[in-house]
């Protein structure tokens, strides 16, 4: 038991600093040892979208939705991978299905911006711009360019306020290559702001407890 609580906690650890390749990895051997379990799927479709495979994405979440029913998380899931999909049709039916079980005001607001953003063709070519300043940062990131990295995650929020990835990507790399939690803790908890998503709250804890042990 704590050696499987060992491999799922890597496996997250590795997803919440954005390694979604070795996340993916660990997310599938826990996969082959536990089954098909809801959680474990979730997850592997989660590094997925993030490594842009949609397309591998997209029938894990759908059987998901098959197997466990329509709710709220699963609509929410759909409307954001057709988002950076660039599937704009797609996107704003699974976002209206998600708006009429919205947990919260900030969720609300934020799937009211992005519906607005969809039938916009103009603002949603903007989230295609969005998302390549986002994947040309994870380039450089991987490249040790971090100030390049940097530049291009603070662009692609520029270009989409709602891309609450470049922030927490942002955040993760002042966190662990510019070793500033500060700065880090400032990015994560504008994510914060627009997604409910346990990664970033994860970063937040991350961050303020590196502070509290620079302040001790």
């Amino acid at each position: 038991m704590l050696f499987k609580q060992l491999k799922q906690r890597l496996a997250m650890n590795a997803l919440a600093q954005g390694e979604y390749r070795k996340a993916e990895e660990r997310f599938r051997k826990l996969r082959e040892k536990e089954g098909d379990s809801q959680g474990i799927r979730h997850n592997i479709a989660v590094c997925l979208m993030a490594q842009e495979k949609f397309d591998e994405a997209e029938p894990l979440f759908m059987e998901e939705l098959e197997d466990y029913g329509e709710c709220f998380s699963r609509h929410v899931t759909l409307g954001d991978l057709y988002y950076i999909w660039g599937k704009r049709e797609e996107c704003e039916r699974f976002y209206r299905l998600s708006l009429e079980e919205a947990p919260s005001t900030k969720v609300t607001n934020i799937l009211k911006k992005r519906l607005a953003t969809c039938k916009d063709p103009e603002a949603f070519a903007r989230v295609e711009e969005s998302q390549k300043l986002l994947k040309e940062g994870r380039k450089k990131n991987s490249e040790e360019d971090f100030d390049a990295a940097m530049d291009c995650f603070e662009r692609s929020f520029e270009r989409d306020a709602s891309q609450y990835q470049s922030l927490n990507e942002a955040g993760v790399l002042a966190l662990n290559q510019k070793k500033d939690p500060r700065k880090a803790l400032y990015y994560f908890e504008k994510a914060e702001l627009l997604s409910d998503l346990s990664i970033v709250r994860k970063n937040i804890e991350i961050a303020r407890r590196m502070i509290a042990k620079e302040e001790s």
